[in-house]
């Protein structure tokens, strides 16, 4: 018998786990716990997106570059270019094997899959750059990739006035990235971003959990719209409300590159120091 419920609720709460709806719930969740500490007025982090998280690896295995709910993946194919990228679920050393080697990893089952302490599962996005621009392309510069993350729904992640940062747990290849903000705005086509670029991961630390925290307070992230920083500058010094968050690959130079996202969290990052981190306890 069809069961249009059923069918609403499966959409909603997909059985293999992930949705946009857990998503947007656990934070929503997450913040609750935090307002109900009145002792501290700034509060600890929470996060966005984990991939040890089951539901958050589900959506990352379904990346797409058009299904809703999941990682988008795109490239200057659309335009007539050569570049071309691909991101894997890495959850387990075997996984990483297999994708070191050019192979998909293991399918998703369970949660338990991923219960190692030596190693920490991550997104891994590889590809490669070619900046030519192809004969019947009518742009005059071509040569990016670009992954985004699934929308937060309900006009964004609502950060403003409770967060000043955020925190990617990241590692590379030493090139330089943009980390793509799209916030809660009345304006189409605005994108805040900002310039992700740390020291190349050594090959020995590819297979443990070493990961570089990288922060960025939502202040030094430059207001855009379709490509070009506006001249008047919208400045995110209070937060924002996040819609989804992207990487683009565009610096310029042909050739291979690979990065790999272990988690994003919001953060209060004042002097130095992640308000709430140290109390392992109790982060408030």
């Amino acid at each position: 018998t069809f069961n249009v419920s059923t069918m609403v609720w499966q959409r909603i709460f997909p059985s293999a786990g992930g949705g946009t709806m857990r998503r947007y719930l656990r934070l929503q969740k997450a913040l609750w716990n935090k307002s109900l500490d009145t002792e501290h007025l700034v509060k600890g982090p929470v996060t966005l997106f984990d991939f040890a998280d089951h539901n958050d690896a589900v959506d990352a295995a379904t990346v797409s570059a058009i299904k809703e709910g999941s990682w988008r993946i795109s490239d200057d194919e659309v335009i007539g270019g050569f570049s071309r990228s691909k991101m894997s679920m890495v959850r387990t050393k075997n996984d990483l094997e297999l994708v070191e080697k050019g192979d998909n990893p293991e399918p998703i089952v369970d949660a338990k899959e991923v219960e190692d302490d030596d190693f920490a599962p991550f997104i891994r996005w590889k590809g490669s750059i070619d900046t030519r621009i192809g004969e019947s392309s009518a742009v005059h510069r071509s040569g990016f990739c670009a992954i985004q993350s699934p929308l937060y729904p309900f006009s964004g992640a609502k950060l403003a006035g409770k967060y000043n940062a955020l925190e990617f747990k990241c590692r590379s290849d030493g090139r330089q990235y943009l980390i793509n903000l799209r916030v809660s705005t009345m304006f189409p086509g605005d994108l805040y971003q900002a310039v992700l670029a740390i020291p190349a991961t050594t090959s020995e630390s590819k297979n443990d959990t070493k990961f570089s925290k990288v922060i960025f307070p939502f202040k030094k992230f430059q207001h855009t719209s379709h490509g070009r920083i506006r001249v008047i500058q919208r400045e995110l010094d209070g937060g924002a409300d996040v819609e989804t968050v992207g990487f683009t690959m565009m610096d310029g130079t042909d050739g291979d590159f690979e990065f790999d996202l272990a988690s994003i969290r919001a953060v209060n990052y004042y002097d130095g120091d992640i308000m709430g981190e140290d109390d392992a306890l109790a982060p408030y």
